[in-house]
C-alpha cells in the first residue's frame, strides 16, 4: 500500500556531490525530531545525503517512531504495522527526492535504532546497512530474513543502565543468524552518544564495504 510523502514531517538533504552517494535514513530517539541526528551525518560521511522523518507523539513524551520500546511492552502488531509503514514511506521518498533506494543506510538512536533494527528484520532488502546507537529490540521474526551482505554497527554504552546487555546480545544474535555482518562496539558511555563511538562508527563505515558493493565516501584530504 502506497504511503504519501506527507505522512511524515521530514528533512531531506541531498548528497553534496551526488553520484553514487549513500543516503542516511536518520531515525531519532523518543522526544527528538527530524533535526536531532542531522549533525551526525557529515561526521559519519560528509559525502552522504540524509533523509530524516519525525515520529508521532505516541507516548506523551514527544515524537517517537516506535511506541512499544518506550512503553516497555512489545506490541508486535503495532511494531509490524509501523515498520511496514515507514518502509513504504522510504520507498515513496526515494521516488520523490530522487535518491537511490539501493543505497540507504539507517542511522538510529534509542527507539530510532530499534526501528532501524525492525526494518532490517521485517523488511530485508530495504537497507544496505545500519549504524545503531543504543538499540534494545527483542524481536524474533516469524520468518528468518536473508541479510547476507548487510553490515551493521551496534554502539552500546557500558554505563547505560536503561539497556540490559542480554537484550543487545539478543539483537546481535538475531541479526547474525540471519546472515548480517554485525560489529558490537562497547564504549565507556552512558545513554547519550559519545564522540569516541561516533569516531569508531565513522572508521567502521570508512573501512566496511556495504551491501551491493557500496562504500561510503572517504573524507576529502
Amino acid at each position: 500500500m502506497a504511503v504519501s510523502l506527507d505522512k511524515f514531517v521530514h528533512q531531506y538533504l541531498p548528497a553534496p556531490r551526488g553520484g553514487d552517494a549513500v543516503t542516511f535514513l536518520m531515525l531519532h530517539g523518543t522526544g527528538g525530531d527530524e533535526h536531532e541526528l542531522l549533525h551526525l551525518g557529515p561526521t559519519l560521511d560528509d559525502g552522504a545525503g540524509m533523509l530524516a522523518p519525525r515520529g508521532e507523539d505516541l507516548v506523551g513524551a514527544g515524537p517517537s517512531l516506535l511506541q512499544s520500546s518506550v512503553a516497555g511492552a512489545l506490541d508486535l502488531d503495532e511494531l509490524h504495522a509501523r515498520t511496514y509503514e515507514l518502509a513504504d514511506w522510504v520507498r515513496t521518498a526515494a521516488v520523490a527526492h530522487r535518491f537511490d533506494l539501493q543505497r540507504v543506510v539507517a542511522v538510529g538512536y534509542g527507539s530510532g535504532a530499534d526501528m532501524a533494527a525492525s526494518l532490517l528484520l521485517l523488511e530485508p532488502g530495504l537497507l544496505a546497512g545500519a549504524v545503531l546507537f543504543r538499540p534494545a529490540l527483542p524481536l524474533e521474526p516469524e520468518r528468518r530474513p536473508r541479510l547476507h551482505g548487510v553490515t551493521v554497527f551496534v554502539a552500546a554504552g557500558r554505563a547505560d543502565e536503561s539497556v540490559a546487555p542480554e537484550r543487545l546480545e539478543g539483537l546481535t544474535y538475531q541479526l547474525r543468524r540471519s546472515g548480517a555482518d554485525v560489529t558490537l562496539h562497547w564504549d565507556n558511555a552512558g545513554r547519550e552518544i559519545d564522540s569516541r563511538e561516533v569516531a569508531a562508527a565513522r572508521e567502521w563505515l570508512r573501512r566496511r564495504h556495504l551491501a551491493r558493493g557500496l562504500k561510503v565516501h572517504d573524507p576529502p584530504l
